[in-house]
C-alpha cells in the first residue's frame, strides 16, 4: 500500500494547516519508538505551524476585509460568464451552443473552477482568461453571441483592482519575520511529499504494521480532504499547490 496524493492546489489554507496536523497526530500516535521518519513528522509540524502564524497574521490585516470583498466582485463576475455559458450549452439554436461551448473550453483551459483558486494565482489565470477573449477572435464572436461582450472589462476591472489591493495589502505586512504564504504552502508540501515518501519506503523494507496503519490513516486523512474541495461548489474558494493568500 502507497500514500495517495492529496488534492493540495485545492486545499483552503486552513485546510491545509488541518490537514498536516492531523497527519503529525496520527503518526505520533501509532509510529514505534525510534520511529525512522521522526525527523520528517517534525519537518511538516513546523512547516504547519509557520503557515498557521502568517495565516492568522494576513487575516488580521487592516485591507483583509477589503480585499476580501473585491475577490468576491471578480468571482461573482467568472462565475456569471460560466453559468450564462452553461445555461446555453444545450440550446437548440446551434450558434448559441457552439459559442457556450467556446467559452467554457476557454474557462477550462485557464482553470475550471478559476473563483476556487488562491488569490495571485487566481489572478494570472483571469488575466490569461481576458487575454485569450481579447486575441482570440472566434471566442470574442462566442462572447457577444451570448450578450457577454461588457462582462470582459468589468471582469478586468474588477481584477486590477483587486491585484492593486493585494499588493498594498503585502507591503503593508512585509518585515523581515514575513514569508509568503506561497512560500510557506509550497515548504509545506515539501515536507509533506517527504514524509510520504519515507513511510512509503520503510514500509516497502520492513512491513512494520505501526507504518502500515499510519499510511491507511493518512489515505482515509487524504480521501475525507479530497472529497471535501472536490464537493465545494466553483464559487467558493481554495488554494491551488503553492499558491498564496488566505481564501
Amino acid at each position: 500500500m502507497k500514500i495517495s496524493a492529496p488534492h493540495f492546489w485545492r486545499y483552503l489554507t486552513g485546510d491545509a494547516i488541518e490537514y498536516a496536523r492531523l497527519i503529525v497526530d496520527r503518526c505520533r500516535e501509532r509510529q514505534p519508538p525510534m520511529s525512522p521518519t521522526e525527523a520528517q513528522v517534525n519537518a511538516v509540524e513546523t512547516a504547519a505551524d509557520k503557515l498557521a502564524v502568517n495565516y492568522k497574521r494576513e487575516l488580521g490585516n487592516e485591507y483583509s476585509d477589503d480585499l476580501t470583498d473585491f475577490d468576491m466582485e471578480r468571482d461573482s463576475l467568472v462565475v456569471g460568464i460560466r453559468t450564462i455559458a452553461e445555461g446555453q450549452i444545450h440550446s437548440f439554436n446551434t450558434p448559441v451552443a457552439t459559442a457556450a461551448s467556446l467559452v467554457l473550453e476557454a474557462i477550462d483551459q485557464v482553470g475550471s473552477r478559476i473563483a476556487r483558486l488562491p488569490y495571485e494565482i487566481e489572478t494570472t489565470a483571469i488575466v490569461s482568461l481576458i487575454n485569450r477573449i481579447d486575441n482570440t477572435p472566434a471566442l470574442t464572436a462566442a462572447m457577444a453571441t451570448l450578450n457577454l461582450t461588457e462582462w470582459v472589462p468589468r471582469l478586468r476591472t474588477a481584477n486590477d483592482r483587486f491585484h492593486k489591493l493585494y499588493s498594498t495589502r503585502t507591503g503593508n505586512i512585509t518585515d523581515n519575520d514575513y514569508t509568503p504564504t506561497m512560500v510557506l504552502r509550497k515548504n509545506l508540501l515539501v515536507a509533506l511529499r517527504d514524509l510520504f515518501s519515507h513511510l512509503n519506503a520503510h514500509y516497502t523494507l520492513t512491513n512494520d504494521p505501526n507504518l502500515l496503519a499510519i499510511i491507511t490513516d493518512i489515505n482515509s486523512l487524504t480521501a475525507r480532504f479530497n472529497l471535501l474541495v472536490n464537493k465545494r461548489l466553483p464559487g467558493e474558494k481554495t488554494d491551488a499547490e503553492g499558491g498564496e493568500g488566505t481564501k
